[in-house]
Order: structure tokens, then C-alpha cells, then sequence
């Protein structure tokens, strides 16, 4: 659902564009080969997130959570958790 100026709407009865939305229209329409490498913090030493495909079971990680509240208040957080596989599930992680 593109917007008339540019950008696409999160939900259809959204006026204006959102970022999110945005980026994962591109990026379904590019394909998974639209990728880059992850920014590097202006701050030294902040964390950098970056994409992971697999986890090393028993070792613990952080992963970036982005929770919706249904009122399009997108969050970010970090949660932390020991994955049992090499893969996991957001049950395994919430």
C-alpha cells in the first residue's frame, strides 16, 4: 500500500508512511540477497546489532525484540536468553 508521495503504510487506514513498513516492503521486494552490514554505533563501545542465522546451543545471547502494542507504538529491546538448539522460537525467548 504505497502512499501517493512515497513510503508505505504500516496498516490500510494509515495516512502516512512508516519507516518499518517501508523497509520490509523493500526488502520483500528485493529479496533476501538486500542486505548490509549492520551501521557502527557513533558511540564507542554501544552494542551493534546485526543479524544472526544460528545460535550455538547452550551458549547464552542477546537478541533485538521489536514488540508491536497494537496501537502502532513499535519497540525495540534486548532480551536475553541460553537457546537449547540452533534455533529457537519467540516462545523459547519470551
Amino acid at each position: 500500500m504505497c502512499n501517493p508521495a512515497g513510503g508505505f503504510r504500516y496498516k490500510p487506514a494509515d495516512t502516512s508512511p512508516s519507516a518499518y513498513a517501508s523497509i520490509d516492503a523493500l526488502c520483500a521486494g528485493a529479496g533476501g540477497g538486500f542486505t548490509t552490514a549492520a551501521p557502527v554505533p557513533v558511540t564507542p563501545g554501544a552494542p551493534q546489532w546485526v543479524a544472526q542465522s544460528t545460535f550455538t546451543a547452550g551458549t547464552a545471547t542477546k537478541l533485538a525484540l521489536t514488540v508491536d502494542d497494537g496501537a502502532g507504538d513499535l519497540k525495540a529491546c534486548s532480551v536475553a536468553f541460553t537457546p537449547s538448539g540452533t534455533t529457537t522460537t519467540l516462545g523459547d525467548v519470551a
